[in-house]
């Protein structure tokens, strides 16, 4: 949810305030939030490609 938020908009920041204010913590909890969704994302894609051996 957060990470979908954060994809939208140009910086981090800007996404976590938006994230704090909608959820009631803070920025850096928000933040984190962003960065573990970005984090998923790539493991998950990651997993997805084909290896290469």
């Amino acid at each position: 949810m957060a990470f979908n938020i954060a994809k939208k908009s140009d910086s981090i920041g800007e996404a976590a305030m938006a994230i704090a204010k909608t959820f009631g913590v803070s920025k850096t909890t928000a933040q984190s939030w962003i960065r573990r969704g970005r984090h998923l994302a790539n493991q998950a894609k990651k997993s997805r490609e084909t290896p290469r051996r």
